[in-house]
C-alpha cells in the first residue's frame, strides 16, 4: 500500500478547475429497465481506460451532481472516456426506489454501465470510480463489471456503517423541531432527507463488502473522508486482498457534501485521480466509438407505464431536460419544472421525476430542466457556477416554452418551480410571451439581488420567532425557562429581529394603504395581478409555516385576499405538515395531490 508524503494542500477553489467537455451528452442504455446516464467522449490524446462514476445515494448525490459532471469532464480532458449514470429506479433512470431487490439492481446497473461504457468507446480497461456509497457499491460489483481498478472517495468498506450513519441523519433530521411536539406518523420505510429506503434495501446494503469479491482488480486510488479523522481501514482492506493501493489523504470530501448551490468540486482530488490514471494508462490510438457531444439531440428513453422519457437539449444546445409525455398520444397541455435551488433535473427527494410521471401519465407532457450552470446544462462565460438565482433564468425558461410547444407540440405551457425555481417562476409570468399559466411554490424571495442570502437558513427567522411566539404561551415553557432549560440569549435575539421585521412590514403596508405604492417599486400583489392581466393562470403555494408565507401575509394579506376575490386566475393555498421543500413522503403527496387538481381544473385537456 503506497502512502504519500502528507504536504499541506491548499482548499479547493469556489469555480471548476477543468474546463467543460464539449463532447459529452445524454444516454440511455441496460439490458434491463433503461437506465440513464451522461457519456463523456474523451480528447484527442485518448487512453486505453474508461471510467464509470459510480454516484452516491439520495441527498448526497444531490449535493455532488454538478462536481461530479466537472470530475467527468476533467477525466476525459485527460483521455479517459467516462460514463455518469443512476442506477435502476433512481435518478433519471426507469424505476422507484421502493422497488424490491434495489441492491441487486443497482449492482446489475453498474455492470451494465461498465459494458455500455466498453461498447460505446472501444476501451480495453475500465475504472470504477465510487463515492461514498457508490464506492462501496462499485467495490462490491468489481466481480461482475470486471474493472481493472478501482477509485473510491469517501467510501465504507461494510455497507452496515454506512448504513448506520445515514439512518442517524435521517432519524435526526425527521426530529420535529419543537422536542414537545408530537413526532410524524411511524412509516415502515426509512427516510433520508425524502430519500426512502425500504426494511430490504437496508438490510440489503447491510450485508455489503467491499473487499469480498476483488479477483479481478489489480490497483486502487483511495480518498478518506476529510470531515472526520483519516480512515485507512479499506485500504488497508483492499491492500490485504492483493490490490496495489495507494492511499491520499486529500481535502474536497466536506466542501462538496454540502446543498446543491454551495458545493464545490474536489478540485485536489480531481487532479490527484488523474495523476493516478495517468501514470497506470498510456495512450492508445483508438478512436472512439459512437456519437459525440451534440450528436445526440432528442435522446429516446424508457417507456414504462405509459409514460415515455427522452433526454432534451434545446437553447442552442446549451440547455438540457428530460421530457416526461404519455406513450403514443399527443398532449395539449406542457408544464417546464424549473430547479428548486440547484437541485438537478430530479427536483428534492425526486420530486420532480415523481410528479413528471404522474402528470404525464394523466396526459401532461413535463420537462423537467436545468437552468444554464446548474445540474447537465452548460453554464455561460464567466457566469457563478451553481447559482439559483442567474439573471439568465428567465431567458432559459422561455428557451424551455419555445422548445415545448414547437418540439413536444403542446398548445399551452405553464412554469412551475419551488424556492428559485419559484422566484424564476413568478418573473416568468412577467415577461415571457405565451404562457398558459404558472405555479408559484414556496418562494423565499420574490425579487431577489445580490445582498439576499442564498441558504434558506438565513430565511428561518420566521419560522423560529412563530415556535418561540406559540411556546410563549405554553405554562411548560416558563417552567423550562425558570429551571435553565431555554436558550434565553437566542430566544432574545429572535425576538428582537422579528420586532424589527414586523415593524418594517407595518410601516410598508401602512404606507401603501395610503397610496404611497412601494418605497422599493416591487409590490408582490401588483405585480401577481399584471401576471394575471396578461391572461397566465396563477397558482400560488406555501407550506404553512414556511417565511415565505409570513412575508406575504405580513405585508400583502389585504391585498392578495382582494385579488382572489376578484380575479378568477389566481389562488393561494396553504399545504399543512410540510417543510420547505417537502422532504416528508406524505407531504410530497399533499403538494401533488394540489398541483394536479389545479392543472386539471383549470388547464383541462
Amino acid at each position: 500500500m503506497t502512502l504519500p508524503a502528507q504536504a499541506p494542500i491548499p482548499a479547493p477553489d469556489s469555480t471548476p478547475a477543468h474546463s467543460e467537455a464539449t463532447r459529452s451528452g445524454p444516454v440511455y442504455f441496460g439490458a434491463g429497465r433503461r437506465l440513464f446516464g451522461w457519456y463523456h467522449a474523451a480528447d484527442a490524446a485518448r487512453r486505453e481506460c474508461g471510467v464509470v462514476f459510480c454516484n452516491p445515494f439520495g441527498y448526497e448525490e444531490l449535493c455532488a451532481h454538478r462536481a461530479l459532471r466537472h470530475w467527468a469532464d476533467a477525466v476525459a480532458d485527460a483521455g479517459f472516456p467516462a460514463l455518469r449514470f443512476d442506477y435502476d429506479g433512481i435518478g433519471n433512470s426507469a424505476g422507484s426506489d421502493t422497488d424490491p431487490d434495489r441492491v441487486s439492481a443497482w449492482l446489475a446497473s453498474i455492470e451494465d454501465a461498465a459494458a455500455e461504457l466498453r461498447a460505446r468507446s472501444g476501451v480495453r480497461h475500465v475504472v470504477l470510480l465510487g463515492v461514498r456509497l457508490g464506492g462501496t457499491l462499485a467495490a462490491a460489483a468489481a466481480e461482475r463489471a470486471r474493472p481493472d481498478a478501482l477509485i473510491l472517495f469517501a467510501a465504507a468498506a461494510a455497507g452496515r456503517t454506512y448504513v448506520r450513519e445515514v439512518l442517524a441523519l435521517g432519524r435526526f433530521m425527521s426530529a420535529p423541531p419543537d422536542p414537545d411536539a408530537p413526532a410524524p406518523p411511524e412509516d415502515p420505510d426509512e427516510q433520508i432527507a425524502g430519500f426512502v429506503m425500504t426494511r430490504q434495501t437496508i438490510a440489503g446494503l447491510k450485508a455489503l463488502d467491499a473487499t469480498t469479491t476483488l479477483t479481478r482488480v489489480r490497483r486502487a486510488f483511495v480518498v478518506p473522508r476529510d470531515d472526520t479523522g483519516a480512515d485507512s481501514a479499506l485500504a488497508e482492506r483492499l491492500a490485504q486482498r492483493g490490490v496495489d493501493v495507494e492511499l491520499a489523504a486529500l481535502p474536497g470530501y466536506a466542501a462538496m457534501m454540502v446543498d446543491a448551490h454551495e458545493s464545490v468540486p474536489p478540485n485536489a482530488v480531481i487532479d490527484g485521480s488523474i495523476r493516478w490514471l495517468t501514470s497506470h494508462y498510456a495512450v492508445s490510438g483508438v478512436e472512439s466509438v459512437g456519437a459525440h457531444a451534440r450528436d445526440f439531440g432528442l435522446v429516446s428513453g424508457p417507456v414504462e407505464n405509459g409514460v415515455a422519457e427522452s433526454a432534451a437539449t434545446f437553447g442552442d444546445d446549451r440547455l438540457f431536460g428530460i421530457l416526461s409525455e404519455s406513450h403514443g398520444a399527443r398532449c395539449e397541455t406542457g408544464v417546464v419544472l424549473v430547479n428548486a435551488g440547484s437541485v438537478h433535473t430530479v427536483g428534492p427527494a425526486r420530486a420532480h421525476v415523481e410528479l413528471a410521471r404522474e402528470w404525464a401519465a394523466r396526459g401532461i407532457s413535463v420537462l423537467r430542466m436545468d437552468i444554464g450552470g446548474v445540474g447537465d446544462s452548460d453554464g455561460r462565460f464567466g457566469a457563478v457556477d451553481n447559482h439559483p438565482y442567474p439573471d439568465h433564468a428567465v431567458e432559459d425558461i422561455a428557451s424551455a416554452v419555445q422548445w415545448m410547444i414547437e418540439r413536444a407540440r403542446v398548445s399551452r405551457v405553464i412554469v412551475a418551480g419551488l424556492c428559485s425555481g419559484a422566484h424564476a417562476s413568478f418573473h416568468a409570468g412577467l415577461t415571457v410571451d405565451g404562457l398558459a399559466g404558472i405555479m408559484v411554490i414556496n418562494p423565499i424571495v420574490f425579487y431577489w439581488n445580490p445582498a439576499c442570502a442564498l441558504d434558506v437558513s438565513a430565511w428561518m427567522n420566521y419560522t423560529e420567532s412563530r415556535r418561540y411566539s406559540h411556546a410563549a404561551r405554553e405554562v411548560a415553557s416558563w417552567v423550562k425557562l425558570v429551571r435553565g432549560q431555554v436558550n434565553v440569549r437566542h430566544a432574545a435575539s429572535v425576538a428582537y429581529r422579528r420586532m424589527r421585521e414586523v415593524s418594517a412590514a407595518m410601516a410598508t403596508t401602512l404606507w401603501q394603504r395610503l397610496g404611497g405604492g412601494s418605497k422599493d417599486g416591487q409590490n408582490v400583489a401588483a405585480d401577481l395581478a399584471r401576471i394575471g392581466a396578461r391572461g397566465v393562470d396563477v397558482l400560488l403555494v406555501f407550506s404553512e409555516g414556511d417565511p415565505g408565507l409570513d412575508f406575504v401575509k405580513r405585508r400583502y394579506a389585504r391585498s392578495l385576499r382582494l385579488l382572489e376575490q376578484r380575479s378568477s386566475n389566481f389562488a393561494l393555498r396553504v399545504i399543512p405538515d410540510a417543510d420547505h421543500t417537502f422532504t416528508r413522503r406524505a407531504a410530497r403527496r399533499r403538494l401533488a395531490g394540489l398541483l394536479s387538481s389545479h392543472l386539471t381544473s383549470r388547464h383541462p385537456g
